[in-house]
């Protein structure tokens, strides 16, 4: 018994010790002022839409680090609908980091009020705008049925799938793209009408399409089964 308790005496002490460490621990991480969060650093993007991102973050400043909601912040920040991806996270010991990746204009859409909407390359629209930027045509939707919200941006993500396959003097070259259903893509270029199909193997399609046009001029290509291309004159 006698040689029992110093091993119960340094058991206390090693339980004792680690309560005072939590304690410590817990003080500095939700109490302290050392690790607060003092700044915002955004990544990805600049100028207004820089400050607006900031100001997103700016009621979590003064706020100890780690009771900063960054899911809360991240779905803030994606709520803008101009981030193709966010990342928010803590950098310690006071610093919120944002980084963001902007959508990129792929294609533009007239929408029901008549706006012209740019739109990325899952097909999503992201932005109004006053004109087409140029490499991003715009898009005449048909025969979409009931024109229900998915089977629009389905179709427009086949558009811009068609599109983003092309070089950038390619893509500067189209003057529309009609698409009537996701798997009927038509790439209007000043006296051709390329026939491109679904948005399956679009690298061979952009690849017969500029083989194709390299020989001579054609009213009509149809790359929509590249393997067995036609053309019409």
């Amino acid at each position: 018994m006698i040689r029992n308790r110093p091993r119960s005496r340094a058991t206390y002490l090693g339980v004792a010790g680690a309560l005072v460490v939590l304690a410590m621990l817990g003080w500095l991480l939700f109490l302290s002022p050392v690790l607060v969060a003092r700044d915002v650093e955004v990544r990805g993007t600049s100028g207004g839409a820089r400050e607006q991102v900031r100001r997103l973050a700016g009621p979590s400043l003064g706020k100890p680090l780690v009771k900063v909601d960054v899911a809360g912040l991240e779905s803030q920040v994606r709520g803008l609908g101009g981030y193709a991806e966010v990342s928010v996270t803590r950098r310690w010991p006071r610093t919120i980091a944002i980084e963001v990746q902007p959508r990129q204009p792929v294609v533009t859409i007239r929408d029901g009020e008549g706006q012209l909407q740019v739109v990325d390359k899952q097909g999503r629209m992201f932005a109004i705008v006053n004109r087409a930027p140029t490499g991003a045509p715009l898009v005449t939707l048909t025969g979409l049925g009931d024109g229900s919200a998915d089977g629009v941006q389905a179709a427009l993500a086949t558009a811009a799938t068609a599109v983003g396959a092309l070089s950038p003097a390619q893509r500067a070259d189209v003057r529309e793209v009609s698409v009537a259903g996701p798997n009927r893509v038509v790439l209007g270029f000043k006296g051709t009408r390329v026939v491109w199909g679904d948005g399956s193997n679009t690298a061979l399609k952009a690849r017969v399409m500029t083989h194709v046009m390299a020989q001579g001029t054609y009213r009509a290509i149809d790359v929509s089964a590249p393997e067995n291309p036609a053309t019409s004159d």
